[in-house]
């Protein structure tokens, strides 16, 4: 994620240029590339982990927070295909133990504008509009126990499986930038458990913002 940072501040003056661009008045459709860098929190679809974690005193580790970076390109107006990768961490401490749960996603998307309008407001044009994705891929998650005075390392437990995302998206253009706000969830089986048989699984409910080049 610290590369996506670095990417995004690299872009964003690249955006405000294109924002100045007379070409970019029209908001193009067909053949648009759309870049998000998003992040925010995931509350993971959690069997009973989560619960005998605070019971041990390791509280709120079914809530994560992180991000992901999507490439998306519209071959044909309102429909766009794209690739994404990102994940959530949460982490909690007891004494001199660390137990932190992090997720990945690496994901094909499809997406579908449903509603879009441009408007004018005080002499400037935004494109609003309303998305509907669906994605498909590969989840992991990966569990470690951190303790230096029993562990010389950390002790790693980790999964993987398919899984898939439906989500909704509202955001807002001013010329190459732009704003989004969504909600998805994700389902994926891969899971990580306790020596009670509780799980914690990679996917679940997410809540983010993005920001956007639209090129």
């Amino acid at each position: 994620m610290r590369r996506a940072i670095g990417l995004a501040c690299a872009l964003v003056p690249l955006g405000a240029a294109l924002a100045t661009s007379d070409a970019r008045a029209d908001f193009r459709e067909a053949g648009a590339f759309t870049v998000n860098f998003r992040g925010g929190g995931q509350l993971r679809r959690d069997l009973g982990y989560g619960e005998t974690a605070a019971a041990f005193g390791f509280p709120r580790i079914a809530d994560g927070g992180g991000g992901d970076l999507e490439l998306y390109w519209e071959p044909l107006k309102r429909l766009s295909f794209g690739l994404s990768y990102g994940g959530f961490t949460s982490s909690s401490d007891r004494t001199t133990t660390t137990l932190t749960i992090s997720s990945a996603a690496w994901l094909a998307h499809a997406r579908f504008a449903f509603w879009r309008t441009i408007t004018q407001v005080r002499g400037s044009r935004f494109l609003l509009q309303a998305e509907g994705d669906a994605g498909f891929g590969v989840y992991s998650i990966k569990r470690t126990w951190s303790d230096p005075t029993l562990y010389s390392d950390d002790v790693v437990t980790s999964t993987r499986s398919a899984g898939g995302r439906v989500g909704l998206d509202v955001s807002a253009y001013w010329h190459a930038v732009g704003l989004i706000a969504g909600y998805a969830y994700a389902y994926a089986p891969a899971a990580v458990h306790d020596a009670l048989g509780h799980g914690i699984q990679a996917g679940g409910h997410e809540f983010t913002g993005a920001l956007s080049l639209r090129f």
